[in-house]
């Protein structure tokens, strides 16, 4: 775990008036990575993006956790403070402790589609989103943006300072603005050395000056 900075080039659909199903997004691009943007029922009109081709962003009913019933399940209200924190692939036991979140969450899972939940308040419980919780499934419209997953053209390891994580940004929408991603690169890479690297040059070198706006995204992993 940690951060992984990559760039990826977007993938423009042509009918943007269509709604797209996961099969349709499998055969137009075989090797893609999709990333949620918003629920269309709560976020009707399209997300705006700066920087992004607009052919990128696009409605798919896509199947996933109703995150909302699994907490409702437990005599919990999504409303209050409920968030998904990440997916988890692998045994959670041979990741080491450090790369573990500073907050406490509240599951760890063990392999893929298995999701953890947490909620920000001093009270925290168990709720297990595992493949058999079918029951748990539910087909939603959402607006998606699309990356083609062997398309780095840039990428770079960890190197951000305190401010990207107190800033949130770790958890940002993928960028499609150089202007922004040369704001990033001032104000989160420190131009001064730490542990022999000098995270501002190398993240020049590494992301800014291959990203072309109106092609590429900027994406933060942890």
């Amino acid at each position: 775990m940690g951060l992984d900075i990559t760039i990826k080039h977007m993938a423009a659909v042509d009918d943007l008036d269509k709604i797209y199903s996961a099969e349709e997004l499998n055969d137009m691009f075989p090797d893609h990575y999709i990333s949620e943007l918003y629920n269309v029922e709560e976020h009707p009109d399209k997300p705006v993006i700066v920087g992004c081709n607009p052919n990128c962003i696009f409605r798919c009913n896509m199947e996933m956790y109703d995150y909302s019933k699994i907490v409702a399940s437990k005599g919990e209200n999504w409303a209050d403070g409920w968030s998904w924190a990440y997916t988890t692939v692998g045994d959670p036991d041979d990741i080491p402790e450090e790369d573990k979140p500073n907050e406490e969450v509240i599951a760890w899972m063990s392999f893929v589609k298995d999701s953890t939940l947490r909620k920000r308040s001093p009270t925290y419980i168990t709720v297990p989103v595992t493949n058999s919780n079918i029951q748990n499934f539910t087909v939603m419209e959402v607006w998606w943006i699309c990356m083609l997953s062997n398309s780095d053209i840039g990428y770079m390891r960890k190197g951000a300072n305190n401010r990207f994580y107190t800033d949130d940004i770790w958890d940002s929408d993928p960028i499609c603005s150089k202007k922004i991603v040369e704001e990033h690169m001032k104000r989160y890479f420190n131009k001064t050395a730490k542990f022999g690297r000098f995270p501002q040059k190398e993240f020049k070198e590494k992301i800014f000056d291959k990203f072309e706006e109106g092609k590429d995204l900027c994406v933060y992993y942890c």
